[in-house]
């Protein structure tokens, strides 16, 4: 089924590592205008919650043990204090700026 590879993980149909996808972070511990250009992929997502949990891997083939992880995308030390509140029509950045400097507790969305 994979020509003349073997199957990766011994599984039958599973023939190569899946390409990276964009994937966008948004998290007040996420880096600023960060792009990490390590191998990831959906897997990686599971990777991450296993480390970041100590879970452990799932085994049974899950490629979560290939998986490149993000969590360098993170900075868990310096959080962003303020919340990012879109626009809740367009979900662009608020044209008014001191949407973008409120505080958490005074954060409300506007329809």
């Amino acid at each position: 089924m994979c020509g003349s590879n073997a199957p990766l993980a011994g599984i039958q149909g599973r023939c190569a590592y899946v390409p990276r996808l964009p994937l966008l972070i948004l998290s007040p511990f996420a880096k600023v205008n960060f792009v990490d250009h390590d191998r990831t992929d959906q897997s990686s997502i599971i990777r991450f919650v296993e480390d970041n949990w100590e879970l452990g891997r799932l085994g049974g083939g899950s490629l979560d043990e290939l998986a490149g992880s993000f969590s360098g995308s993170f900075d868990f030390e310096h959080p962003h204090p303020a919340p990012l509140v879109l626009d809740s029509d367009t979900g662009e950045l608020p044209r008014r700026p001191h949407l973008s400097i409120m505080r958490r507790d005074q954060a409300h969305f506007v329809r």
